[in-house]
């Protein structure tokens, strides 16, 4: 095979001189190795100091992280700039990296310093995204090293490593000297705790499965659900303090996602018999199992992540269920519901929604919290405004938190939200909203944040309100992060109204799949791992000063003394105690310790009488109310709720008036809860409080009076906030005209920004817009557009935002200049996007010179990291921007196109032809520019400009398409595509020509585009090509190479639906036509000859760095080694037998040349066809017919050999 041979070599040899002269690599080995600097035989005497290693690491999204890592002598480690550890020489250390690896570039940096002898640096470690891919960055050859003191920023993506040389790899670690050091890992060797804390695990995987909900049962039982399975007993049978038998304790509801055991009912949230909602199933015998299984409340939504989820009992004897912002409870809502009044509050529309797709249609409220009575038959919705907050807990004061969701696809956004834990007071918004609409924090119809912890997705939460662990975790809020792997302690602490805190991680582990945790009768603390299928299992964490001794209660004394009274089993203490006591001496002596213990004893008192009953009586209640401690009257104010009375409404009325403002915010929430109409005068007197929960717990309880009795108070108040807070109210009502509330913003703003604080100001510009939003129009909007002009910029960021968006929905013309200086002006980039998103619903006061700033901004975005819907929600911002451009505008833009290749990318593909002016014409240029240029922008703005030709009728647009086609290999198939879609006569060169490389979907383009057209073919390789790609294609596409066969020859091959029957049917038929061309039939590759499929080597060539560039040296030997020089040229090399190589890249795409390599008689050209010739006295010759002109009447052929 002498043309296989001889092609092969010569292509290997262009191959080199075009494409890369390293070999190719079927698989890489990711394990790690020793290294050292090079030059160093550092296994046998390295020289002493010190040498800095390096090494990047690139994931694609949200990530965790761990190492472990070894050195010969003493080390420091840095990742992403920050210090991570130090150790000594010769000792396995570990390091998780959980929150501290992320999308993007990750450096990690390590120094050692060494002394004398051997030296060495093993490293194993990765970071993996979210949807568990791995990055490795194990110590390998492939790692930088130094001995030179690096410059400072040696830590960051930012250094430039110049200098720095590969790595030794000196070997694996079993074949080091350090080889006696074990490195095999242990389970809990992958968990890093805080100082003082140890874990261990007490239930395994495989007897409990992949866990998602836990709770305490009775008897020390744990309840818990499978995932995606039922609700099972986990028990201790040996109490060696390993969990060790499993029995179902109910089958019939399924996969829940929340668990409360309350005396001997248990309360789940999952798949049962009615449907998706709240069940609660008795277990009186109290031997583990279900006795039966009652519907408390349905949800209109499946289970799934962002559906219903946990429910738990309140001190106040309540019980409290939360949901996902894709659930809705389907049950009657109670009419003195805190948060019944919700909306989207979105001035700016048509709004821009999650780029990829999620939540688009979902609206407020959000994710939710609701209370219920213990038989299901009344419903509040108490909170709204969550994205998805897994689980809630109570602290001991009777304040509701929660741990919510962020939305890790906004990373970068300016409405990205990180993981948060908020304050759900009755009545609260915390202004979730799908894609951009999500509220800002300073919105006066919300409520902030308590704490920020970062990116994570949360899970279960408790309070630890033992004595067993270390003092500053005591009465915090852990929280379980299931994605950044991480158990976070929350020291919340009381600021005014509210709560305020910092947070540090107790527990971390990669992977660290935490679902729940609860707090055991010893202080310690169990959680439950699994979820999305993963490992599952039951661990402990405990301090190492604690006594390890269980606590209970059988005595009224001992119960008041009880630590974790919010548990599952205090409860069931308690309820045993009371058990064994009279009604009388309970409530007797709960009321005797209400009465004169200390505050905390009094409040459990309070506690248990509200959950286990009776009910703490009013009269007692009142008396407590004028305790001294602000936690006793705060505890007292939310037990009134329950208490609706003349009596009650009297000592409420006093405790508006409270100095202690989280006292006057419960007074004003329990008015709500009572249904009752407060007086009005310490309501707006409490408008005007510095603290933001009073003023929006006032506003809230103003909505429940008439508001004809208090409107001209609000309207004429000294006090700014009390008008801006009164006309909040007064909106919800429907009780003033949208005009009204914009006159009266105008009138406040007349203050001017001297008289005028920050915060009113962002209240009235909130005001206006949900003012311009309830339809607020005519002159009051006009005047009110030229006070925002005026006003903007300021020296607040976030005013300047407001005036933004109100700016931009006005569409006052003088704002666009304005807008654009400020987007030039300042660094921040979520600041940026949201003036960008701003501006794209401008359609007033822009000129070229703006319209080209606001496209300059964008082309310098396309270097920012962020997540998944990061850069299409920019493309979209943009887009809508570029709508409004007249066709003039485009065209003039275009035509810079290169210099801002991704923007002019951005305005072809939103643009229909006729929306830029000259449109065939500026494409053409722009097209002709564009390759000339390189860089992935400019490649982006061909193929787009490719497409846009597509798009166009006219014949010159044609011809360019078909002019590329020839000019530039690589975009054949695109081509070949864009072209298929309107197929012409002129076409078919385009259209045959690519039969023979495309793809799967360009191959069925252009088959059913040649069946369009009426031309057949006069030569064989159009039909060879149309059965061969039939062939290729098969049952997945095969049908439309029949239908152009039958087409083309005018026979109907009566073989069914049988595509392969019909192609040999076809073969026959061409064989008949052309008896003397190649056989048509798929040439395979033979790996074993060649060492590699036609993919992989596809994949090397085209995604491998070592395969993307050539070696001109290396080719040019392989040139002539392989005798390709006697019958190909290449440049001034060789001759012209068989085809000029010289500009075979500029002719054929790599894919096409790949394919001539391996599968030379795929395509034939007719000039180099082997032929067989027989002579007269019977000798064969096979060979290649070839031109001599020094031999006019003889066949000359090119034989095996290179010879003629």
């Amino acid at each position: 095979m002498f043309l296989r041979s001889c092609f092969v070599c010569c292509l290997t040899a262009i191959l080199c001189l075009t494409f890369s002269a390293s070999p190719l690599q079927a698989q890489q080995n990711y394990d790690a190795q020793w290294i050292w600097q090079t030059g160093v035989n550092a296994w046998e005497e390295a020289p002493s100091g010190s040498v800095w290693f390096r090494q990047m690491v690139r994931s694609d999204g949200p990530s965790t992280g761990a190492l472990r890592m070894v050195s010969s002598d003493s080390f420091q480690l840095w990742v992403n700039g920050q210090e991570i550890g130090k150790g000594n020489g010769q000792e396995l250390y570990r390091f998780s990296l959980n929150g501290i690896v992320g999308r993007g570039p990750n450096v990690i940096a390590i120094r050692v310093d060494h002394k004398d002898g051997k030296a060495g640096l093993f490293v194993d470690g990765e970071v993996r995204n979210q949807g568990g891919r791995s990055f490795p960055f194990d110590s390998s050859g492939d790692w930088l090293a130094t001995s030179t003191k690096p410059a400072e920023n040696w830590l960051t993506d930012e250094f430039n490593s110049e200098g720095w040389e590969k790595a030794q790899a000196l070997g694996a670690h079993a074949d080091s000297p350090f080889n006696d050091l074990e490195l095999k890992d242990s389970y809990l060797d992958r968990y890093a705790l805080a100082p003082g804390y140890k874990i261990e695990r007490i239930g395994e995987p495989e007897l409990v499965g992949s866990l998602i909900a836990m709770t305490w049962g009775n008897k020390g039982r744990i309840i818990a659900s499978v995932e995606r399975g039922p609700i099972i007993t986990i028990t201790d049978e040996d109490h060696d303090g390993i969990y060790d038998k499993v029995v179902n304790y109910s089958d019939q509801i399924q996969n829940c996602q929340g668990l409360c055991t309350v005396n001997t009912d248990l309360y789940a949230v999952g798949q049962g018999p009615d449907g998706v909602g709240v069940y609660r199933l008795p277990d009186d015998n109290n031997d583990g199992v279900g006795d039966s299984v009652q519907f408390l409340g349905k949800n209109k939504s499946g289970i799934g992540e962002h559906g219903p989820h946990d429910v738990v009992l309140g001190p106040d004897g309540w019980l409290y269920h939360n949901m996902g912002n894709h659930a809705w409870m389907d049950v009657e809502m109670q009419p003195n519901s805190p948060s019944k009044h919700t909306y989207e509050g979105s001035l700016l529309q048509p709004s821009f929604k999650d780029a990829g797709g999620h939540a688009t249609n979902i609206t407020e409220p959000g994710g939710t919290i609701w209370r219920f009575n213990p038989d299901g038959s009344k419903w509040w919705r108490e909170v709204s405004g969550f994205r998805n907050e897994y689980d809630v807990a109570f602290n001991k004061y009777g304040d509701l938190f929660t741990f919510d969701s962020d939305m890790e696809w906004d990373v970068g956004m300016p409405w990205y939200r990180p993981v948060r834990v908020n304050h759900c007071v009755p009545g609260a918004e915390f202004g979730w909203r799908t894609g951009a609409t999500k509220w800002p924090e300073y919105y006066i119809d919300s409520l902030p944040t308590t704490v920020d912890i970062g990116r994570g997705s949360p899970t279960g939460v408790v309070f630890y309100e033992h004595n067993e662990f270390a003092a500053p975790e005591q009465d915090s809020f852990m929280i379980c992060d299931w994605s950044m792997g991480r158990i976070i302690s929350v020291p919340l602490r009381k600021s005014g109204a509210t709560y305020s805190s910092g947070y540090k991680t107790i527990v971390s582990g990669n992977p660290l799949n935490v679902s729940d945790i609860e707090i055991d009768r010893d202080g310690s603390m169990v959680f439950c791992v699994g979820g999305r299928r993963t490992e599952g299992g039951l661990y402990r964490v405990t301090h190492n000063d604690a006594k390890h001794e269980s606590v209970s209660a059988s005595t009224i004394e001992e119960l008041i003394a009880l630590p974790q009274i919010s548990s599952a089993w205090a409860r069931e203490d308690a309820a045993a105690v009371k058990a064994s006591v009279s009604e009388d001496e309970w409530n007797k002596s709960l009321v005797m310790w209400a009465q004169n213990g200390s505050p905390e004893e009094q409040i459990r008192a309070l506690t248990l009488l509200s959950q286990f009953g009776p009910k703490p009586e009013l009269d007692l209640l009142i008396e407590l109310a004028r305790s001294e401690n602000v936690m006793v009257r705060s505890f007292v104010t939310l037990l009134l709720g329950d208490h609706p009375d003349k009596k009650t409404y009297l000592i409420l009325e006093s405790l508006l008036r409270d100095s202690d403002p989280m006292v006057a915010r419960r007074a004003c929430e329990c008015y709500v809860r009572l249904n009752q109409v407060p007086p009005k005068e310490p309501i707006i007197k409490l408008l005007a409080s510095e603290d933001r929960h009073v003023r929006f717990a006032a506003r809230r309880t103003l909505e429940m009076i008439p508001a004809e009795s208090w409107t001209e108070d609000v309207l004429t108040s000294a006090n700014p906030s009390v008008q801006t807070y009164g006309l909040l109210a007064l909106s919800h009502l429907k009780a003033v005209e949208p005009n009204k509330v914009i006159e009266q913003v105008v009138d406040l703003q007349s203050m001017g920004r001297g008289g005028m604080s920050d915060r009113t100001l962002l209240e009235t510009l909130r005001l206006a817009a949900l003012a311009l939003i309830d339809g607020a129009e005519g002159k009051p909007v006009e005047q009110l557009g030229q006070n925002l002009l005026e006003f903007f910029p300021t020296d607040s960021v976030d005013v300047n935002v407001e005036l933004a968006r109100l700016l931009s929905h006005l569409d006052v013309a003088e704002a666009t200049p304005e807008l654009i200086a400020y987007l030039s002006s300042v660094s921040d980039q979520k600041l940026q996007i949201r003036l960008a998103t701003f501006l794209s619903y401008k359609r007033n006061g822009w000129t070229l010179g703006l319209q080209r700033n606001y496209l300059d901004w964008y082309e310098g975005t396309r270097s920012w990291e962020g997540g998944n819907s990061f850069v299409p929600y920019l493309a979209n911002i943009v887009s809508s921007g570029i709508a409004k451009f007249s066709p003039e505008d485009r065209k003039g833009l275009l035509l810079e196109g290169v210099a801002r290749p991704f923007a002019s990318s951005l305005i072809l593909k939103t643009s229909n032809p006729d929306q830029i002016a000259d449109f065939e014409s500026v494409v053409t240029t722009i097209l002709s520019d564009a390759e000339q240029s390189k860089g992935s922008g400019a490649n982006e703005l061909v193929d787009v400009l490719i497409s846009s030709l597509g798009k166009s009728e006219k014949q010159s647009a044609r011809d360019t398409l078909r002019s590329v086609y020839e000019k530039t290999p690589d975009r054949r198939e695109q081509l070949a595509r864009v072209i298929a879609e309107k197929p012409q006569p002129e076409d078919w060169n385009v259209l045959t020509q690519t039969l023979a490389f495309g793809d799967s979907t360009t191959l069925q383009l252009c088959l059913n585009a040649l069946r369009k057209l009426d031309q057949k073919p006069e030569e064989a390789e159009p039909m060879r090509q149309a059965i061969i790609a039939g062939q290729k294609l098969g049952d997945q596409g095969g049908q439309v190479a029949v239908e152009l066969l039958q087409h083309w020859t005018g026979k109907p091959h009566e073989k069914g639906k049988d595509i392969a029957a019909a192609l040999n049917f076809y073969r026959t038929v061409y064989a008949e036509q052309f008896p003397k061309a190649p056989p048509a039939e798929m040439q395979q590759v033979d790996v074993a000859e060649a060492g590699y499929s036609l993919q992989q080597l596809l994949e090397f060539l085209e995604q491998n760095p070592k395969g993307q560039n050539g070696d001109v040296a290396k080719g040019k030997v392989a040139f002539e080694k392989g005798k390709c020089v006697k019958c190909h040229r290449f440049g001034n090399e060789g001759t012209n037998v068989g085809p000029d190589l010289t500009s075979v890249r500029r002719r054929f795409q790599k894919k096409e040349i790949i394919e001539s390599i391996l599968v030379p008689s795929q395509v034939i050209s007719d000039q180099y066809r082997m032929v067989t010739v027989i002579t007269e006295d019977g000798l064969v010759h096979n060979g290649m017919p070839v031109p001599d002109n020094t031999k006019p009447d003889s066949l000359v052929l090119l034989l095996n050999d290179a010879t003629k």
